[in-house]
């Protein structure tokens, strides 16, 4: 039988709603536009209008590797322009769930400095006379994270976000307010096991992270900062073993050594991990204790108790990295904090919490 016209535009609906939903166990974002606020002249009292440019440091989770392939074969490359901190490309109307797609809808732009498509893993290095590029400016724009990158490789990134964003004309980086998400510490947990990595006891780690605040403070005028907490590793290790191809791949990678050796290790890994949200938490109260007026550092607990679920969170090329839904999960969960004032701000995302919506009174926290 020949479809009809009416068949194919009823099809046509189908498949829009379809694209158009959020993701699996997520609520739609449903916040309304909100009216610009007069522009401020403290961190303090930022509105969701002062937001002009959004930054990211970070590791391979904020680079988005793997989040969108389902098998190995897929190849391997980073989905930097959907990942949750930084990505820009499509809409959240199309179950695009990003912190600047967040802002487009309330703002009515995005902010400026999202990264965009996909490239090479480890950073889309470029071989151009035997030089390896460590970022790709056209798709990481303000996006400085490096698959594989402990704590000690902010420095790097900070030097790249602060170089990129003076040369990006469409920002004034005197004046503009940012938003940057710093999301670092996993690989950190998983090379407690060398003895060669200072970064990975909570004493080094916090000692990079301060060095890391510091920096920005010194290089990239009117920022606030998100500061996220790990949630517990140890549990990839759970899912992997329900899963043949899961545990042959993680063998062959190798990504996390410490997840693959016995369980005492695998509960020093959740320990330091809560060590070090310790540690975040207390650094950024001392940031705030200085009530600067255009620099501020807050610790988000947004998914510090985030629940594995299902095979389903985790990329299905490595069985380890967030999946475009546990993706999604972290933008809903950062962005939930970042309304929320403190001792209101939850640490994980139940399925279909709803959003936090600003209004025209409403601040970041």
């Amino acid at each position: 039988m020949k479809p009809t016209v009416a068949s194919c535009i009823l099809l046509s609906v189908v498949l829009a709603a379809a694209f158009a939903a959020p993701p699996p166990g997520l609520a739609d974002f449903n916040c309304p536009p909100v009216a610009p606020s007069p522009p401020a002249e403290d961190v303090r009292k930022l509105h969701a209008s002062d937001v002009k440019v959004m930054m990211a440091l970070g590791d391979s989770m904020t680079a988005g590797f793997a989040m969108k392939e389902t098998v190995i074969v897929d190849g391997i490359r980073e989905f930097r322009g959907s990942v949750y901190s930084i990505g820009g490309d499509g809409s959240a109307a199309d179950g695009d769930y990003t912190l600047p797609n967040f802002f487009e809808v309330v703002n009515g732009q995005k902010p400026q400095g999202w990264s965009t498509g996909t490239s090479l893993p480890l950073d889309a290095l470029h071989w151009q006379k035997r030089i390896i590029r460590p970022h790709d400016p056209d798709h990481d724009r303000l996006n400085g994270a490096q698959s594989m990158a402990l704590s000690y490789a902010l420095p790097e990134q900070i030097t790249y976000l602060a170089s990129q964003a003076k040369n990006m004309t469409e920002i004034d980086f005197e004046n503009d307010w940012k938003v940057l998400t710093i999301f670092m510490g996993a690989n950190n947990v998983c090379e407690i096991t060398d003895p060669t990595y200072n970064s990975t006891t909570p004493d080094g780690y916090i000692s990079d992270i301060r060095a890391a605040l510091t920096q920005i403070h010194s290089t990239i005028p009117r920022v606030y900062v998100n500061l996220v907490g790990l949630f517990n590793i140890s549990q990839v290790y759970v899912w992997d073993q329900k899963e043949t191809y899961c545990k042959y791949v993680q063998d062959l990678f190798q990504e996390c050594p410490a997840l693959e050796t016995d369980d005492a290790t695998r509960e020093k890994m959740d320990l330091t991990g809560l060590q070090y949200n310790a540690l975040l938490e207390q650094v950024a109260a001392e940031w705030e204790a200085q009530q600067l007026p255009d620099f501020r550092v807050v610790y988000q607990p947004a998914i510090s108790n985030l629940a594995i679920e299902t095979l389903d969170d985790l990329s299905g090329v490595d069985c380890f990295h967030p999946s475009y839904i546990a993706d999604a999960n972290f933008a809903e969960a950062i962005w939930n904090n970042m309304w929320s004032p403190p001792g209101q701000k939850s640490s994980t995302i139940s399925p279909n919490t709803p959003f936090v919506c600003p209004t025209a009174d409403s601040v970041l926290q």
